[in-house]
């Protein structure tokens, strides 16, 4: 019998320290957000987490578009920009570490760009 209540006691406790680590890892996840006015996204460069996320938020009376430089999942591209429109936003999580540079593709001429740094979770 006390066997038993062991094992159902070190049952309870694993399960209580793997709920515990879940909580744990997405509590470290963040949100940041971007404004587009006046020709600019404020801040224009932001450090970020591996597994953060980031939203765009169009404060500005023109619409505006979301461009990476480079490819990857999710992200809008210079082929295929993403537009946000007056009052609307964009979100994109950053799942890998690395330097993300983008632009509103229809303000370009007027330098209208930005730079993601995704770096890894201290442990």
């Amino acid at each position: 019998m006390n066997s038993r209540i062991y094992r159902f006691s070190w049952f309870i406790c694993l399960a209580i320290a793997l709920l515990s680590l879940s909580s744990f890892n997405t509590a470290i996840a963040a949100d940041y957000k971007i404004g587009m006015e006046g020709w600019e996204f404020n801040p224009a460069e932001l450090t970020v987490h591996a597994g953060d996320t980031v939203t765009w938020i169009n404060d500005d009376d023109t619409n505006h578009d979301i461009a990476f430089e480079i490819e990857f999942e999710g992200a809008p591209t210079l082929d295929n920009p993403h537009k946000v429109r007056t009052t609307k936003q964009f979100s994109l999580a950053f799942d890998k570490p690395g330097v993300y540079r983008y632009t509103c593709k229809i303000h370009r001429d007027y330098d209208m760009k930005g730079i993601i740094k995704v770096k890894l979770v201290d442990k």
